[in-house]
């Protein structure tokens, strides 16, 4: 049976806090770890501890973006999430990506609103940096700049990668990420 969703983060040196990170990934999810060559115990502290999670070790440090196209050949869900190893899902975070893609047909990712450590906002999302777009945001905003995040769903540029879901067949068009 298809997966609805393959969580997939890349590591390296990430010891310190990819406990937190797996502990908050339901554990009936394909949770797909690739790690970029760490030399801090980041792979032996997965495998002790989380042997539910699938481990490719890279053998070297490929980057972000081919160790995330690693982890999507190793996939088999309807959807990724990439997650940083520094990031928790909160509870019903995945729910709530899911139900927002599911509302979006067209659209290929979705993206939460990001906390820092002591509950602040992150910039998670923008508008490309075009003067088009600037001359549109001075209109509607009066000089003022719009809020840091969308109170609901909006259709944006772009979203942060520390946590994304992206439907597979979309990934698959675009071929994943540039190396």
């Amino acid at each position: 049976m298809t997966p609805a969703v393959s969580i997939l983060i890349v590591t390296w040196n990430s010891s310190a806090t990819i406990e937190a990170c797996l502990a908050s990934l339901p554990r009936d999810a394909e949770v797909i770890v690739v790690d970029n060559h760490s030399s801090d115990g980041t792979v032996r502290r997965i495998q002790e501890t989380f042997p539910w999670v699938r481990v490719v070790e890279s053998g070297r440090n490929l980057g972000f973006g081919a160790a995330c196209n690693m982890a999507a050949r190793e996939a088999s869900g309807e959807c990724f999430l990439l997650l940083n190893p520094d990031a928790q899902l909160g509870p019903g975070v995945l729910e709530g990506l899911r139900t927002s893609l599911d509302r979006l047909p067209k659209g290929g990712a979705v993206g939460p609103r990001l906390l820092d450590a002591e509950g602040g906002l992150e910039l998670s999302w923008g508008r490309s940096p075009t003067l088009e777009a600037e001359r549109r945001r001075q209109q509607e905003h009066h000089g003022k700049r719009p809020p840091l995040q969308p109170s609901g769903l909006s259709v944006v540029d772009w979203v942060s990668g520390a946590c994304i879901l992206i439907r597979a067949e979309a990934w698959k068009a675009i071929a994943g990420f540039d190396e």
